[in-house]
């Protein structure tokens, strides 16, 4: 299964009882969303391509602005909520495992949101349950499988694995 490593900002909650599943239909449309936006983020970057260099150059054009932009709204709404400190990540459309200082409990069910873009700082929200914890020397190491997800979300996340695998391997390759 392809993974997707990398220091994320990332924060957990427990869930509480009457919280799942009646709240993931909120947190699934909102992932969906979130996802989306992303998706266009890793897939709007120009590629070298046989058109019209002038198309290409006004394309390049537009993609700077409109990073220009996203950097501006990003620190914007930084200003008043500032992201969580980024956490040694490997991300699966399926599960994930995160360093923590906190210790968790197999079985625990939890509320992860992850940003996984500071570019785009809106945090996927989801739910998991906690199947593997193992202690370091100052902290521990969680894994937390997903917990029903709908098909939209989860083939969302694994085109953005992907699509991060993909960049990995290619500057693994380029050293």
């Amino acid at each position: 299964m392809l993974s997707y490593e990398d220091f994320l900002p990332l924060t957990w909650r427990p869930l509480a009882e009457d919280e799942f599943p009646f709240q993931a239909t909120a947190w699934h449309a909102s992932n969906a969303e979130t996802l989306r936006a992303l998706l266009s983020l890793e897939h709007g970057s120009t590629e070298k391509t046989d058109d019209d260099p002038r198309l290409v150059l006004e394309l390049q054009r537009l993609e700077s602005k409109i990073d220009l932009l996203l950097g501006l709204v990003a620190q914007s709404l930084l200003k008043d909520q500032p992201l969580p400190l980024p956490v040694k990540t490997r991300l699966t459309s399926q599960d994930i495992e995160w360093e923590e200082r906190e210790a968790l409990v197999v079985g625990e069910n939890i509320l992860l949101s992850i940003v996984l873009n500071p570019r785009y700082p809106c945090a996927v929200s989801l739910p998991g349950s906690v199947t593997e914890v193992s202690t370091l020397p100052d902290r521990c190491r969680a894994k937390a499988e997903f917990l029903a997800l709908p098909k939209v979300v989860q083939d969302s996340l694994e085109r953005l694995v992907f699509l991060h695998h993909r960049k990995q391997v290619a500057r693994y390759h380029k050293r």
